[in-house]
């Protein structure tokens, strides 16, 4: 009699066990747009093959195949391409294509990035109301102290609440400038976290979510105003279902860490991340029964005619200013492959950097080694400022001692192996030139000693001396690890143009003079 009670009590529960709903949750996601809706290149007029114009079927293919799906973004989709630059510079009256795009293609919900302010606080304020879905992020207050954005936003599917919450990387304070930010601030990102989840959990959501424009950086690691602090909030902040991350330009599709599910889709649109949440609802109360996620490529195989169209104005704009003369400088431009010897491009942007402050030394990155400008009598146009430069910055002035410029020139050297290469750890944008410094470099000695300076301008080095430096607001942020928050100096000016617009007008200013 035991017995057949134990049975009929197996399949009773077997019975209303397979009677339980069960539901999934798909979240689509893109991360560092970078302005790239069109897909082309506008410094070659090459297709790309990926952007969001061939993203678009795609979304919307599974969005159609999959079950209660919810489209994000995890910033840096406003600025970065030649299209968004000729639109705020010379368009602005315009729409703004990025906010054009991504409202016809109905996105859910978004989290800013530190390069989405790179035109002002007020501009990206006015980009995201032209999208018309709700902008999240938890640790960015206004001047006043106030939330620049909700922290959180519920999303219900299916009769499931998914709570997101936003974070954008603190170090955007240090790569703008304070006239570009208007007072903007950006708290540390796990305590913000750890509010912006509590304030989910009292929403009883079902699926925590964090979009966070910020790479994952090291695991265990402590301190505040961490630029990569993706592990830092999974590490400390209990209650976090799926983290989709931007910023670091790393295609990540399926990461398990301490529990938390964690995915970065490719930059650029170049492919969409999917995650999928299984849910099964017991006494009333939903449970996730599993997570998972990928990243689908994105190739250029269909685009959206809709979206395509409604920028083409804008898009044949952009062609014909990038092939706009600007004049002639004394050589063709190309970067240098060998980090010891500057092409002439460096000396270009360093030019052009020098004809704002007239600093003692212009701190110069190579953004693109090896490319070479073919152009007779040395002619740039626009599309080659681009290509020199594929990320824009604006400028800062700092004054520095001559054994701290020496410190920065050691970290540089401390990129390379012994026999001059960069070491494969070190992306190329990171190594820095010295122009305006008689130095040399000799990798093969020890650490602190593989730098000689002879000479800054035309007089002697003085190790305590002081000297003016012209560098990018990035590099003096922390960008390539030159500066930390410990021995970053205060600038003494800010430019209020971005470099890419400095250096179109010394172009031109080198033909006014020739004309004179």
């Amino acid at each position: 009699m035991r017995r057949l009670i134990l049975i009929l009590a197996f399949v009773s529960s077997t019975f209303f066990m397979g009677l339980a709903k069960e539901v999934t949750i798909t979240i689509l996601a893109t991360t560092d747009m970078h302005g790239n809706i069109t897909g082309k290149d506008y410094t070659t007029g090459d297709k790309l093959g990926y952007g969001l114009v061939q993203a678009a079927p795609l979304i919307e293919t599974l969005r159609k195949t999959k079950e209660n799906t919810i489209l994000v973004d995890c910033g840096d989709a406003f600025v970065g391409n030649p299209l968004t630059f000729y639109h705020h510079f010379h368009a602005i009256d315009e729409d703004d294509p990025v906010a054009t795009a991504m409202r016809m293609l109905k996105y859910n919900v978004a989290v800013p990035g530190n390069h989405d302010f790179d035109y002002g606080t007020n501009v990206l304020k006015q980009n995201i109301s032209a999208t018309r879905f709700p902008w999240i992020s938890a640790n960015i207050q206004d001047k006043a102290g106030q939330p620049l954005f909700p922290a959180t936003l519920v999303i219900e599917r299916a009769g499931i609440k998914i709570g997101f919450f936003g974070l954008t990387t603190p170090a955007t304070a240090h790569f703008e400038t304070p006239a570009v930010l208007d007072g903007t601030q950006f708290l540390d990102m796990v305590a913000s976290a750890k509010k912006a989840v509590a304030e989910l959990k009292k929403q009883k959501v079902d699926i925590v979510v964090g979009l966070i424009h910020s790479g994952k950086g090291a695991k265990l690691q402590t301190g505040q105003m961490n630029e990569n602090a993706v592990y830092q909030v999974t590490e400390n902040v209990p209650g976090i279902d799926a983290i989709i991350y931007g910023h670091s330009h790393k295609e990540v599709g399926l990461e398990m860490y301490n529990g938390v599910l964690l995915c970065q889709p490719k930059d650029h649109v170049k492919s969409i991340g999917v995650l999928l949440v299984d849910l099964q609802q017991r006494d009333g109360k939903w449970e996730i029964l599993s997570k998972s996620s990928t990243t689908l490529q994105v190739n250029d195989s269909e685009m959206d005619k809709k979206i395509e169209k409604k920028i083409r104005k804008l898009d044949k704009a952009t062609k014909k200013f990038m092939d706009q003369d600007l004049g002639e400088y004394r050589h063709q431009l190309e970067f240098t492959e060998d980090p010891l010897a500057p092409g002439t491009a460096s000396y270009f942007i360093a030019d052009s950097m020098k004809s704002w402050k007239n600093s003692d030394i212009q701190f110069v990155t190579a953004s693109n080694p090896g490319v070479r400008v073919k152009t007779k009598r040395a002619t740039v146009v626009n599309s080659h400022v681009f290509e020199l430069l594929p990320y824009d910055n604006y400028m800062a002035q700092i004054s520095i001692k001559g054994t701290e410029i020496k410190a920065l020139m050691e970290h540089a050297a401390s990129m390379l192996d012994s026999e001059g290469k960069l070491k494969p750890a070190y992306p190329f944008f990171q190594f820095g030139f010295f122009i305006g410094a008689d130095y040399s470099v000799h990798p093969n000695k020890p650490g602190g000693s593989r730098v000689e300076i002879r000479k800054i301008g035309d007089k002697p080095f003085q190790a305590d001396g002081l000297y003016s430096m012209d560098l990018t607001t990035y590099l003096l942020g922390g960008g390539g690890g030159y500066f930390s928050n410990g021995n970053r100096p205060a600038a003494s000016a800010f430019s209020s143009d971005s470099l890419r617009n400095i250096m179109i007008a010394y172009i031109e200013s080198l033909q006014k003079k020739d004309g004179d």
